[in-house]
């Protein structure tokens, strides 16, 4: 567990077996993991429906506004050898501390954590900041999904130009996973736009009317964030529609070359069987020319033929 103490600008240590660090005069961003929030029960008493939330992973969005506190829980989603793999991240907002609970080993955690030292190393006051804070823990949080968003997309414009290359079999199932990977993002970002129509809300009145502009930039871009997502589902619809037609192209061009060589043999095919009856009285067969003329005919035929469909670009 890590507690920035904002009002003295400094990181407190050592108060896992103390409660006396805490003051309600003081401000304070702490970033605990999620076994260690039930440590911080003492001092805040949150409703223990949310300290069940921060120690069970489930797909629910929420944001709930209690008595003395704001309540999120999200879920951050990235991508790691083209599998989809989530974290939940949970924010407690109260009037004087930001709460992020995040899993061991967690990526976004430790970057946020990095990003906000930054920035509270250069303010004066940091202690007047927790707005601010509040504001790039999701501006950080939504910068990476655009990124992963962009990850796909470009997978998705690879495959594009691989099937107008060339048609194969693994590029319908790549297809099939991007698009059941863009199916189960929409599940859990759709719930987002409700967290960025809260903000606006401002039940609680934590984020300060001047800084309200930040949180109206957050709405949009969580909306933008689901349109990007809506439009890369209809790019992926498409591509699976380039893929049918590319290959049912192919395979009309593959019935109109076996169309075109059955079209050469169907006059060369005639002859021989006219001439493969038995009647008694056919005059060509005694004839001395009859069969130098009967494979000129069809070496004549077979050109004719050749010739126009040379002209009309069949071949």
């Amino acid at each position: 567990m890590n507690i920035y103490h904002l009002t003295q600008n400094k990181i407190l240590k050592d108060v896992s077996d103390s409660l006396s660090w805490y003051n309600e005069d003081n401000s304070y961003f702490i970033l605990c993991l999620t076994k260690e929030i039930q440590m911080l029960q003492p001092i805040f008493h949150f409703d223990s429906n949310t300290i069940e939330e921060c120690l069970t992973f489930d797909e629910n969005i929420r944001f709930d506004s209690f008595e003395n506190y704001d309540f999120i829980s999200l879920n951050y989603f990235y991508f790691l050898d083209d599998k989809t793999f989530f974290e939940e991240i949970n924010l407690y907002i109260g009037s004087n501390y930001i709460i992020l609970v995040g899993q061991p080993k967690s990526t976004i955690i430790d970057e946020i954590e990095k990003y906000i030292t930054q920035k509270i190393n250069m303010m004066e006051n940091p202690a007047n900041e927790l707005n601010r804070i509040y504001f790039w823990i999701f501006d950080r949080i939504l910068s990476h999904f655009f990124s992963s968003l962009e990850h796909l997309e470009d997978k998705l414009q690879r495959l594009e130009l691989d099937i107008i290359k060339n048609v194969d079999k693994k590029q319908f199932v790549e297809i099939n996973k991007i698009r059941m990977q863009i199916n189960q993002l929409k599940k859990y970002l759709r719930p987002l736009l409700y967290i960025g129509d809260q903000f606006l809300v401002n039940e609680n009145g934590f984020i300060n009317p001047n800084h309200l502009k930040y949180f109206k930039n957050i709405d949009i871009r969580m909306n933008k964030l689901y349109d990007y997502l809506s439009s890369l589902k209809e790019m992926g619809d498409q591509l699976l529609y380039l893929y049918e037609s590319v290959l049912t192209s192919q395979t009309n061009d593959i019935v109109t070359r076996l169309t075109i060589l059955a079209l050469f043999f169907a006059p060369l095919t005639l002859i021989t069987g006219i001439y493969g009856m038995n009647f008694e009285y056919m005059p060509e067969l005694s004839w001395k020319y009859g069969y130098p003329l009967s494979l000129g005919i069809m070496f004549l035929l077979t050109l004719i033929l050749y010739v126009i469909f040379k002209r009309k670009k069949w071949l």
